[in-house]
């Protein structure tokens, strides 16, 4: 399922060299290379990997329907990263990450973490006699935005929100408890981070 997904974005890249007129904004300006990191997972949970995925399909997405961008993510900005000498993201300098972002000729570039999540399961006092239990989540994420050609952070910014799940003992989930407030700060996104 991966290789038509980077086959089509390798696509979508040529194209857009080809053909400026095809990829350009509504005011015939061509659109900006946006490049979205995948996230970064320091939120100190066990089994939290699917947090990542959920996080880099909805800003796939947001980006995806732009008509200000064309979005390279996931594998080809990888496979570009790797023949600029980038193999890991993550512990790269970041002077050599913004010098291999500019020679794929990225103008703008977003990097998301997901910091340390706080959770912590209760019973209260009325609940605790219908057995319900409720799991409370703490989930932060750092978003950072950054001009590659001119080296400016548009923003920087760490937008947090609760969550909860609330079922019987033995079913009540931490991971619902989590899901339910990332998707209440990817919801926060586009209010609260400056896009250029």
């Amino acid at each position: 399922m991966r290789k038509p997904v980077v086959i089509m974005m390798l696509l979508v890249l040529l194209l857009g060299l080809l053909s400026p007129t095809v990829f350009a904004n509504p005011d015939g300006q061509p659109k900006k290379l946006f490049a979205v990191l995948p996230a970064i997972n320091n939120s100190g949970l066990k089994g939290s990997h699917y947090l990542k995925d959920l996080v880099n399909e909805s800003l796939n997405q947001k980006f995806g329907n732009s008509d200000q961008y064309i979005v390279i993510a996931g594998s080809a900005l990888a496979e570009g990263l790797r023949r600029e000498g980038i193999e890991n993201f993550r512990t790269a300098d970041p002077a050599a990450l913004h010098a291999a972002l500019r020679n794929m000729n990225v103008d703008y570039c977003l990097r998301t973490e997901v910091q340390y999540i706080v959770t912590e399961q209760r019973i209260k006092l009325p609940s605790v006699l219908l057995l319900i239990k409720t799991w409370y989540a703490t989930v932060p994420l750092h978003f950072t935005v950054t001009d590659i050609d001119h080296g400016v952070v548009y923003s920087d910014i760490v937008i947090s929100d609760h969550g909860q799940h609330d079922s019987i003992v033995g079913f009540a989930k931490q991971k619902k408890a989590v899901t339910d407030a990332l998707e209440k700060v990817l919801d926060r996104f586009d209010r609260e981070v400056a896009l250029p």
